[in-house]
């Protein structure tokens, strides 16, 4: 009974602390709410701290901008990592949840999101979790990775900025995957699907991060159809984003090789795949034309004059973390977050302009059925102050 009258202590959401304090649309409710989550933060008892935890998670799911986060965000940052090193494990998973929310919220300010990814890659707790995971506490481990990828996302302006962590990421799939491993698919799976995340900011022209294209090639040859379709989502976004062409030969020999037997059936398990063979027939396409052709990517901002392209691929990679991650606060967050908005005008402008090649190509290949929706979703996306693909 003590448990439940902490977690009632503590607001999880705008609404419910309207329900307590009545104020004006100035802002000062998010304000109160997030004092009164903070304050439970430096509680001794663990149920007010988690409840704290909670609260914050329910605030920033629903977006406070940075401005009325103000200089608090390095309180919360701080306190999330006395949770992390001295609380439970569920008060962990909770504060590595709230760090990757925090740096969504304020990833429009360049000097807020970089501070949090500094601060992040020096948890020390983090550290250890990602290089000695388990199966036992897969559950942490999966919300430390998780937290990782939100947070360097949210900062990452250059492809130098995410090289820390994409070789974190990596030692957990490797580990993962190595022998006598000691973690589960789960773990592999988040953990590939982060590392995916973070290659989405890489661009082939400017590559500081070198890719284990051999490894990637072995991950295609599992039974594991989640595992598959994360790896099979790696490769499409390296081809699409021109970073194959970092690949030796051999290793593009093996990854050529993988993808072809999946596309024709051939190998083990191939009848529990069949599912995913329309997936690997169009990135077998991409990958028999070595580079991708203009053709193949789709402008997504306008933002200082660029004019890079970016893959669909690599935004349905995005799309699938942020709702996974946001959860309930998606759409506010697509509604109201600067760091992902977009000029509506540009927006329009993309679907006109769109060329004839790439609608053929997606027909012959019969994913647009599969994917349809969420394209017209992902054209909705915005990425105004921090364009996930944008090179200074």
């Amino acid at each position: 009974m003590a448990g439940a009258r902490c977690y009632r202590d503590c607001p999880r959401s705008l609404a419910d602390l309207s329900t307590r304090n009545e104020s004006g649309n100035d802002g000062s409710h998010e304000l109160d709410a997030v004092d009164i989550c903070i304050n439970n933060l430096h509680e001794k008892r663990r149920c007010k701290r988690e409840a704290g935890l909670e609260g914050l998670i329910g605030l920033l799911e629903g977006f406070i901008p940075t401005d009325k986060v103000d200089y608090r965000y390095l309180t919360i940052f701080y306190r999330c990592r006395t949770s992390i090193d001295k609380g439970s494990a569920g008060e962990a998973v909770l504060a590595y949840r709230t760090i990757g929310l925090l740096a969504l919220n304020v990833g429009a300010s360049a000097d807020c999101s970089m501070e949090i990814l500094t601060n992040t890659l020096h948890l020390h707790a983090l550290v250890k979790t990602l290089r000695t995971p388990s199966a036992a506490a897969a559950a942490k481990v999966v919300a430390a990775i998780d937290c990782l990828a939100a947070v360097t996302f949210a900062a990452a302006r250059r492809p130098q900025d995410v090289g820390a962590s994409l070789r974190a990421l990596w030692s957990v799939i490797r580990i993962s995957t190595g022998p006598g491993k000691l973690t589960n698919n789960v773990v592999l799976i988040a953990a590939m699907s982060a590392w995916t995340l973070l290659l989405t900011t890489l661009e082939g022209d400017f590559m500081t991060y070198s890719i284990p294209f051999r490894d990637l090639a072995d991950l295609l040859d599992t039974s594991d159809p989640a595992l598959l379709t994360a790896s099979g989502e790696a490769v499409a976004v390296c081809a699409e984003l021109r970073l194959t062409r970092h690949a030796s030969p051999e290793d593009m020999q093996a990854l050529e090789s993988n993808v072809s037997s999946l596309v024709s059936g051939t190998g083990d398990e191939s009848k529990k795949l069949n599912k995913h063979r329309f997936m690997f027939q169009e990135i077998a396409a991409i990958m028999k034309r070595a580079q991708c052709s203009d053709e193949e990517l789709v402008p997504t901002s306008s933002i200082q004059g660029s004019v890079l392209r970016v893959s669909k691929w690599a935004r349905m990679v995005q799309l699938s973390f942020l709702k996974r991650f946001l959860d309930k606060g998606f759409d506010k967050h697509i509604a109201h977050n600067p760091l992902f908005r977009e000029h509506s005008s540009y927006i329009a402008a993309n679907e006109s302009n769109e060329l004839p090649a790439v609608k053929s190509k997606q027909q012959r290949f019969g994913r647009e059925k599969q994917w349809s929706v969420d394209l017209r979703k992902d054209r909705m996306i915005s990425w105004e102050n921090k364009n996930a693909f944008q090179l200074p």
